[in-house]
């Protein structure tokens, strides 16, 4: 083997040619000098010097996975309560295929944009106005203040559900019947 192809020890994105494995050859006579590589992950693959020299190959897969996984992270907190609280506020107000979408959505309640558009926002309002995310579940619920209202900063807080359900439509019926409930908050 000349020197000329010799890359041992040359690093090529994640993966560093150990030794040349040999020559596949074509049927149509061509040939490709094969290597074996240690990827930065540990794992061994043989691949061919042009796939090298090109960049076709940077890595024995890992690369891909590690790149599409930054591609769709975004908070790391899909699964958490307060992600949870967040997506049921919206489906609520959005999807009518939802119970509570008769109460809400049908009723003209919608989600401000910002909160709609980024959970990050939505979670660093509740931080700052009393979530904690220790609490028993029904300690810190958000309510909307005026409950004809939307969620939005401005018409929002963090309370327990007793506070929460002493604030409904119903208790807010201008005859203060409190088990009359109103057709429509326009």
């Amino acid at each position: 083997m000349s020197n000329i192809n010799d890359i041992t020890g040359q690093t090529f994105g994640r993966l560093t040619a150990l030794y040349r494995i040999g020559t596949q050859r074509y049927p149509s006579g061509g040939r490709l000098s094969i290597w074996r590589c240690k990827c930065q992950c540990g794992n061994e693959v043989n691949v061919t010097l042009s796939a090298l020299k090109t960049g076709n190959t940077k890595s024995c897969g890992c690369l891909h996975t590690d790149l599409t996984r930054a591609l769709n992270y975004k908070h790391g907190e899909s699964h958490t309560r307060l992600n949870e609280v967040w997506k049921r506020m919206k489906q609520r107000c959005k999807n009518p295929n939802v119970r509570e979408y008769q109460w809400y959505g049908k009723e003209g309640v919608s989600v401000c944009k910002e909160w709609d558009e980024s959970f990050e926002c939505f979670k660093e309002w509740m931080l700052a106005n009393g979530y904690d995310e220790s609490a028993k579940r029904g300690i810190c619920t958000i309510d909307r203040i005026d409950p004809c209202g939307n969620y939005e900063p401005e018409n929002c807080r963090v309370v327990s559900m007793e506070v929460q359900l002493r604030n409904t439509r119903r208790c807010h019926n201008a005859d203060n019947d409190r088990y009359a409930r109103k057709t429509a908050c326009n």
